[in-house]
């Protein structure tokens, strides 16, 4: 099923696949929901797997103003409470594993367990190279990028620089949370990371440490994209990790 609910003035869209306990899935930045067919299709076996785009991905439309983590975490709470979701597990990707840490945070009752995959608790845990690169590339660097956002956007083809801008800005200055903020997690988290990911494996060790009782896996020879790279791998994880029902 697709549709689309009114969340904070908002026409968000999401998807909801599956039978089961509900399962929140949240894509990373500059992607969508769509990215991840393959943990759709392996999770939708046993959770109801409810997967949105925020606001400037995929189908949901921007709007005026930045866009922030604190932002993004008000959205999807309500988003859930839109859908009449009480708690879900949530599986997040890069900055949707963000907005999982504050999810887990901010609101643990909302939450039953917590993945984070390839997420970074602070803007500089992303590698130097990499954030660099971020704030040094040219806009025609991000075509890539470009080409995966206009496949779904409702906005206006010209509107994609300011997409770029507000998500560059947001990539580089956030997030800042602190060792102390991610002790306040209480829910069953596994920290997913790639041995080659654009988050520093010394980040994903400070992460797995910060928060108590969480667990740890990297991924052999895969990068940030290892959801595609070696999905079956990842998906046994996160498999092993959920309830069975």
């Amino acid at each position: 099923m697709n549709d689309y609910v009114d969340v904070d003035g908002i026409h968000t869209y999401f998807e909801a696949v599956g039978d089961g306990p509900p399962l929140l899935l949240l894509h990373g930045g500059l992607m969508s929901g769509a990215d991840y067919p393959d943990q759709v299709a392996a999770l939708s076996g046993r959770f109801r797997v409810v997967a949105p785009d925020r606001r400037a991905h995929g189908h949901t439309t921007d709007v005026e103003g930045p866009i922030t983590f604190a932002l993004m975490d008000a959205d999807t709470i309500a988003f859930i409470d839109a859908l009449g979701i009480d708690r879900a597990h949530v599986v997040g990707h890069s900055d949707g594993a963000n907005i999982g840490m504050l999810l887990g945070i901010g609101h643990p009752e909302r939450v039953d367990r917590l993945v984070l995959i390839s997420g970074n608790f602070r803007f500089d845990g992303l590698r130097p190279d990499v954030l660099d690169w971020m704030v040094t590339s040219p806009d025609a660097d991000w075509a890539d990028e470009e080409a995966g956002w206009r496949r779904f956007t409702p906005d206006p083809a010209e509107h994609w620089p300011v997409v770029l801008e507000k998500l560059r800005h947001l990539f580089v200055t956030a997030p800042t949370m602190t060792d102390a903020a991610l002790g306040r997690i209480t829910v069953p988290t596994l920290v997913i990371g790639a041995d080659r990911d654009l988050v520093s494996l010394e980040h994903f060790a400070a992460e797995f440490r910060a928060i108590p009782g969480a667990q740890l896996a990297i991924v052999p020879g895969t990068s940030h994209f290892l959801t595609r790279e070696r999905p079956d791998l990842v998906n046994e994880l996160i498999l092993g990790f959920l309830p069975a029902a």
